[in-house]
């Protein structure tokens, strides 16, 4: 059976140890968290980069709940990221034991792009961490064939791809698009529904990402062939955010998600 995640976006804003506990209380076994703001200036209120103390009760948190870290967010890809920001997230990456450092893009120079994460790659390699590049549409790594070409430009073996089949779907791909590439170029995949019909706006498919996600099986995406379409062993991160469950306890948001997946997860093949 894949193993399930609990991704940390559709608790944004909240601790990091509160989501560990959300997470093991649910059910889940894996969480991914975020530790900085998305980029220079963003609210974020539980910076964990450069601060030891935090990452100490983290990892004990981690532990104590018997709970494995899927991957860690930084900041994103900028053209003023710096080889200091790749270096303090592969080491807060290293002391959490996570197994991805999950990164996307917000750099219009694509060499400048495969140069920082070839150079996120080496850092990564030394501490034992893999790095993930996720595709988003109103970001500059925007779809699948760009996220390819730059996870190829990267020449790095510990490099793959993060495929979540809204951006899938809204970039304009199809699950079936994945049979064309090596298995060994996929890292992980996530998991959420939305309606079929694709927002008219690069910031209406924005706002659909950050708050109007759907329950798996309750959306027309194609994830049936998603799940097919995606390596046997490839971990599933749930990406569940949506607004009209923002007020409800971390706790119970976790329990419905959990839920949902297991729901979901067992109308498919034995062999999906």
């Amino acid at each position: 059976m894949r193993q399930l995640t609990l991704g940390y976006l559709p608790f944004f804003g909240s601790s990091q140890i509160d989501v560990v506990e959300a997470a093991a209380a649910a059910g889940f076994r894996s969480v991914s968290l975020r530790l900085a703001e998305r980029r220079p200036g963003d609210p974020f209120p539980y910076p964990a980069i450069g601060n030891p103390q935090r990452l100490r009760e983290i990892r004990r948190k981690l532990a104590d709940s018997k709970i494995s870290l899927l991957n860690v967010c930084g900041r994103s890809l900028d053209p003023d990221t710096t080889g200091d920001d790749l270096a303090g997230l592969v080491e807060a990456a290293a002391e959490l034991g996570s197994t991805y450092i999950l990164v996307n893009g917000h750099d219009p120079d694509e060499h400048r792009t495969i140069d920082n994460i070839t150079h996120l790659a080496a850092l990564a390699a030394r501490a034992g961490v893999k790095v993930g590049v996720e595709f988003v549409p109103f970001h500059s790594i925007r779809d699948l064939p760009g996220a390819v070409r730059i996870v190829q430009g990267a020449r790095a073996a510990n490099v793959g791809l993060v495929i979540d089949p809204l951006h899938l779907s809204r970039s304009g791909g199809h699950p079936n698009d994945l049979a064309a590439i090596s298995p060994e170029l996929i890292s992980y995949g996530q998991l959420c529904d939305a309606p079929a019909e694709r927002p008219s706006s690069l910031e209406g498919c924005m706002a659909e990402a950050r708050s109007g996600r759907l329950y798996p099986g309750e959306g027309a995406l194609p994830l049936r062939e998603f799940m097919r379409n995606l390596p046997a062993d490839c971990e599933i991160e749930i990406e569940v955010i949506n607004a009209a469950d923002a007020e409800l306890p971390l706790p119970l948001r976790a329990e419905r998600i959990h839920r949902s997946v297991e729901r979901f997860m067992s109308t498919l093949p034995p062999a999906i």
